[in-house]
């Protein structure tokens, strides 16, 4: 990786490139892997051949060979980039005191993240890997547990007892979680001998002795249920969720096999922001994320709402835009005001990344859009005070 060249690529700001410089085969895989995150076309301009390449809105890291890789930056900075991570995903990295904020770039940040959850996982096998008792059956040679009496008479010539018994094992899915993320970061490439890598593999391999390498969704991470003997390892799933949630498809380069690590920043504005409501919004509001609105009873068509808020009878519905134009869009507006319809209210919020110069509400016919903004800009404190301020201006 120490020699891999990067072409950093800023949201939304074109890069042109000479033909020489991207190679077709990583210009090929770029255009039919990676199209939804990185437009590429071929131009030719006074002359010259060039290539054309627009990050779509992403913040990542994509490795085309053992030679080359995509730096996808956001327009803010990294470090905000990591603060809004932590909010989304409820990281909880700070614990220890550690300087998250100061990353260079997003191979770093990753990196340090996958540091900070082999340290954990390693502090948490000292201090003894959460284990439980787990239901199970087999046929042996001798009574374990209890037999399985029903069994065993409707099947007098099987001279082996089937029996019933309990377990105490690691191999339990709140393991298998940590080992699979472990596992995907390594397959990532982006740790260094160095660096972060050693630790990764260390934390790998010591869980690898007590339970098995398990596929599983970034969503089994969450909403978990956890007791006396495992509530330190909510920290430990949100670190989890963040690498198996944004470690893209892989694909093959020479005789590696290769994850790319990719962040919507559209989602995770998205997410941030339903993440501080969650959190600063004062009791009795309610936020609902991603809730589904049916068109008809037997219809697959629906409305999916970025955020609803409810208070008692009161509900408002919100949509985030991660963009800043010069007024609300007309398609934006015409979008919230059919939210509110079809959840039978007035009140409709668009959300953006900084104040817009325009109106700041709208009335559609019985619909009042207000436009309200996140500023990611400056401190983010003072932006979320501030945002949630004006959120409920006028409420009591």
């Amino acid at each position: 990786m120490a020699d891999r060249r990067v072409i950093e690529l800023v949201e939304y700001k074109p890069v042109e490139l000479p033909v020489g410089e991207l190679p077709m085969k990583a210009a090929a895989l770029l255009h039919d892997r990676y199209g939804k995150h990185v437009h590429i076309e071929r131009v030719f301009w006074d002359g010259g051949d060039r290539w054309r390449l627009i990050n779509l809105g992403w913040a990542g890291y994509i490795p085309l060979d053992e030679t080359l890789a995509i730096a996808l930056m956001p327009k803010t900075s990294i470090g905000r980039l990591f603060e809004m991570l932590e909010v989304a995903y409820d990281l909880r990295v700070f614990e220890q005191g550690n300087d998250l904020y100061e990353v260079a770039g997003v191979d770093d940040l990753y990196e340090r993240l996958a540091g900070e959850l082999a340290r954990r996982v390693l502090l948490r096998l000292r201090r003894g890997i959460y284990r439980s008792y787990v239901a199970q059956e087999e046929q042996s040679r001798y009574v374990r547990g209890r037999l399985d009496v029903r069994r065993q008479m409707a099947q007098p010539w099987r001279v082996d007892p089937h029996c019933h018994f309990e377990e105490h094992t690691a191999d339990l899915e709140e393991n298998q979680l940590l080992l699979w993320a472990l596992q995907q970061i390594l397959r990532s490439g982006l740790c260094h001998e160095e660096r972060a890598l050693p630790s990764v593999r260390k934390a790998y391999h010591a869980l690898l002795g007590v339970t098995t390498p398990t596929p599983l969704s970034a969503q089994a991470c969450r909403n978990r249920l956890y007791n006396r003997l495992n509530q330190d390892y909510e920290p430990l799933h949100a670190l989890a969720y963040f690498f198996l949630a944004h470690t893209g498809p892989t694909h093959e380069a020479g005789d590696r096999r290769m994850l790319p690590f990719l962040v919507d920043m559209a989602r995770l504005f998205e997410f941030f922001v339903a993440a501080w409501l969650r959190r600063f919004l004062p009791s009795p509001f309610r936020v609902s994320v991603q809730e589904n609105y049916h068109l008809g009873r037997a219809s697959d068509t629906k409305f999916i709402i970025d955020l609803v808020i409810r208070n008692g009878d009161e509900v408002w519905v919100l949509d985030t835009k991660y963009k800043v134009p010069k007024s609300a869009d007309t398609a934006d507006i015409q979008q919230i005001v059919a939210y509110a319809e079809s959840m039978e209210t007035n009140e409709g919020i668009l959300i953006y990344p900084q104040q817009l110069p325009g109106a700041a509400r709208y009335q559609v016919g019985g619909t009042a859009v207000r436009i309200l903004a996140f500023d990611l800009d400056g401190d983010l404190n003072v932006a979320g005070e501030r945002f949630v301020a004006e959120l409920l201006h006028g409420v009591w």
